[in-house]
């Protein structure tokens, strides 16, 4: 009954402690402009409130009895109460008071409004493990000597938060109706955590609750500490700098914010919970044999064939089970592996050490696994998750190998936690002002493999201890290498990192295999990395003569402007085709505005490089929204990298440029004003929600001219947006059409999908008429305007509720 009340209220704290995390990222994505970066800033406080809420229960177990404990701890629940029912995470009332900044770095108010919202219940909750921990440790319990079993339970119910929030929570609860069952659970964890108070101070053991706590049985040395505090750094730096590369490609929503948490706590539930080596063994053999599947072609471990196997399982059988040499090695590496990580935790843990190069490796080569293998970018994605969880396992190990006595236990977890907020620190805040790139994961890798001989694994599993060492050195050299490799590639410029690469690299497929993934010259213009993401501007030439300049954000081009020759600037491309739906819809509004006899006026959500004002005619109106001052100082001030908007001023267009989230600017705006009304905001290729809610487009419908369209661009490499936009439409009473778009290098056409929507067949009609042909190696296509339906199945969008996982592709 004691050992179950600990479990349960355990339990229960970690559920509240990560539900509460995604979900209030999610609420306060919309008021940054649905920026990635909001996330890892939630993170680094989140880390913050644990260390505080550790440092409490290291106070309190150090300072009191269990009995004034229980009465302190029974206040802070009170008065964590206060602002958890009066705000219940809603960030409005506070947005009035504190202003989202404009053009200084929003951080600092995220962080206000954090400690406001979230921060006084995240306190109280967070401080319950090392606490609940500490008075078991004070029971008459048999287990009572080693309660970090406790830890890894606490964990998995992290996990089970984790999980359940994006395939249950999200698609069934809106964040207001999740805000009360937050509240409501908070309410039953009090009375848990008070109820089993009393249950530990009635089966104390009797020289166990002094007045004066007893002297430690041991000393703890600040070099110990030290090391607890870098080995919770390096884990969580990677799994911020992971969820940071994931969440920029694809989007910034909690399904993949939870996965590289989820590998986190999962390899703090290995090292510290008490589960049959079977299982860890088990476990790893399934990576291992997911990642044969990787080997085995493109997308092999995502697809089935017709009789229902796995592809590559499938393929498998019908070819009589041959294996090629290195699969069979491959295999039976696996099979090896899994029986080293069941023999004993040091085996295990020895196992992760000698693995953790390979994932260094696989992250460092990925383009060239991508290029050579045919992978997709969700296995591509898997490879840095494998990564992670290989760091995580070998620091974590390390801290379940090193743990101190129960005397200890808070201090233990005081010093990891403090880790774990260094980590926070460094991606956050350090990252951004020392990297143009994000690299601080696979560098946070390498000192993982740099720490080695200074942990100094003990014990006597598969291998002799000489043999553990010079593993360990010869792991430690290799993550000087990879460090250095990673130098190269990402800092040096490019003619010197390859003059270097061929120097100093040993091995001929080395050299080959990373002067691959450089390209034969790159002419990098501008560099730049801010909370809103990092950007680099490119000049390529191509064999015709024309020079380009092009605009990636994250790994998408946003924008491709032909800079030489001079007379080609106003030229459109890539997206933007004159020849494409854009060109279409532009040719209509110019005989629009001839039929009116007015300028036009046009609204654009995102500026890029400001590729809409060379469509705009002189006397029209382009009003631009854009959250980050640096893209608008790029697109506006820097004619030595895009001209599009000076030169449309030049031209004689009145061209407002207005800093802030789009949508809140937007509704500043007089209604009834805009002609066109461009949605084209993305980070990388994650594309805001907020902008795609029910109440957004009944802003951008109020707006509008009563002859009015919305434009909105939906191409995307993982999700699919036509069934929220064709349900959307109805919502707010609104007719739309959409137009699909291959690719056509020679024309440099990129593949598109548009959507546009207006309050009116008749807006749309002359649109309706327009279409393109193209010819490309003998194959000829038209492009056009079809109507978009709606999916009865799917839903509506809103401020409330959104489901992007419904979405992925």
């Amino acid at each position: 009954m004691l050992l179950g009340s600990f479990a349960l209220t355990l339990l229960a704290s970690a559920l509240l402690l990560f539900a509460v995390q995604p979900m209030v990222g999610k609420i306060l994505l919309p008021w940054l402009g649905g920026t990635p970066a909001v996330w890892n800033t939630c993170m680094m406080f989140f880390q913050t409130l644990l260390l505080a809420g550790y440092g409490y229960a290291h106070f309190l177990g150090k300072s009191f009895t269990l009995a004034k404990q229980w009465r302190i701890h029974a206040i802070v629940l009170v008065l964590a109460l206060i602002p958890l029912a009066g705000l219940r995470f809603d960030v409005a009332p506070l947005a009035k008071i504190f202003l989202p900044p404009e053009a200084t770095s929003p951080v600092p108010w995220l962080l206000v409004v954090l400690f406001f919202t979230a921060g006084f219940p995240f306190f109280a909750v967070a401080a319950t493990a090392p606490l609940l921990q500490r008075w078991f440790s004070k029971t008459t319990h048999p287990d009572a000597k080693d309660p970090y079993f406790l830890y890894g339970a606490s964990n998995l119910g992290s996990m089970v938060a984790l999980i359940a929030y994006p395939f249950w929570v999200e698609p069934k609860l809106g964040v207001f109706e999740q805000g009360i069952a937050w509240l409501v659970g908070f309410v039953v964890l009090s009375g848990l955590i008070l109820w089993t108070g009393k249950f530990a101070m009635a089966s104390l053991k009797p020289e166990d609750d002094p007045v004066t706590p007893a002297a430690p049985s041991e000393k703890i040395a600040l070099s110990k500490v030290l090391c607890w505090t870098v080995l919770g750094m390096i884990p969580s730096s990677v799994m911020l700098g992971v969820t940071t590369y994931i969440t920029t490609d694809i989007a910034a929503i909690p399904l993949l914010w939870i996965l590289p948490l989820t590998l986190y706590l999962l390899s703090f539930i290995l090292v510290f919970s008490r589960i049959p080596l079977w299982l860890s063994g088990t476990i790893i053999l399934g990576i291992t044999t997911y990642f044969l599947f990787l080997y085995k072609g493109p997308s092999s471990a995502f697809t089935v064939t017709d009789d229902g196997f796995p592809t590559w399982l499938g393929e498998f059988l019908r070819t009589g089970g041959t294996l090629r040499l290195v699969e069979f090695l491959f295999v039976g590496i696996s099979l090896l592996g899994a029986g080293i990580a069941s023999k004993s935790f040091v085996s295990q843990h020895n196992l992760m050490i000698f693995l953790l190069p390979f994932g260094i490796l696989g992250t460092i080569f990925a383009p060239a696994l991508r290029e050579s293998l045919g992978l997709s970018e969700l296995e591509i994605i898997s490879v840095h998750l494998l990564l992670l969880f290989l760091v995580s396992m070998v620091c974590h190990g390390e801290l379940a190998r090193t743990r101190p006595s129960v005397e200890h236990l808070t201090l233990f977890y005081l010093a990891m936690s403090f880790g774990g907020v260094l980590g926070g620190i460094f991606n956050t805040v350090i990252a951004p002002v020392l990297f143009h790139r994000v690299v601080e994961y696979p560098l946070m890798a390498v000192m993982a493999c740099l720490m080695l001989p200074v942990i100094r694994v003990a014990g006597q599993g598969a291998l002799s201890r000489r043999l553990q060492q010079a593993c360990t050195w010869l792991i430690f050299v290799f993550g000087l290498a990879s460090g250095a490799i990673l130098l190269a590639i990402n800092f040096l410029p490019l003619e010197t990192g390859r003059d270097w690469i061929t120097k100093w690299i040993p091995t001929a497929f080395l050299r080959e295999h990373i002067l691959d993934r450089l390209p034969e010259k790159l002419d990098i213009l501008h560099e730049e990395r801010n909370f809103f993401g990092t950007f680099q501007i490119i000049a390529e030439r191509e064999k015709d003569g024309t020079l380009y300049h092009k605009l990636l954000h994250g790994t998408t081009n946003h924008g491709m402007q032909a800079y030489e020759p001079i007379a080609r600037r106003r030229d459109t491309v890539t997206y933007f085709h004159n020849k494409g739906a854009i060109g279409q819809l532009f040719e209509a509004m110019r005989e629009k505005a001839a039929t009116l006899k007015r300028p036009l006026n046009v609204g654009v959500l995102g500026v890029g490089t400001g590729t809409l004002a060379a469509y705009m005619e002189t006397n029209w109106s382009l009003d631009l929204f854009e959250i980050d001052p640096a893209v608008v100082e790029i697109a506006t001030k820097r004619e030595d990298l895009f001209t599009f908007i000076p030169d449309a001023i030049r031209r004689g267009v009145n061209i407002n440029i207005q800093l802030g989230d789009g949508r809140r600017k937007l509704n500043q705006s007089k209604d009834g004003k805009y002609d066109l009304i461009f949605m084209d905001a993305f980070t990388s290729d994650a594309v805001p929600v907020h902008l795609l809610t029910k109440e957004a487009f009944e802003i951008y419908k109020s707006k509008l001219t009563p002859e009015g369209i919305v434009v909105i661009n939906i191409a995307n490499r993982y999700l699919n947006f036509e069934p929220v936009l064709g349900n959307m439409a109805e919502a707010v009473g609104m007719k739309a059409m959409i137009q699909g778009g291959f690719e056509h290098a020679e024309e440099v056409k990129y593949g598109t999908n548009w959507v546009v929507m207006a309050p009116s067949l008749g807006a749309l009609a002359a649109l309706a008429k327009k279409e393109s042909t193209f010819e490309r190696n003998g194959e000829t296509w038209t492009e056009k305007w079809s109507p978009l339906n709606p999916d009865k199945g799917f839903g509506v969008w809103t401020d409330d509720y959104s489901n992007l996982p419904g979405i992925l592709k």
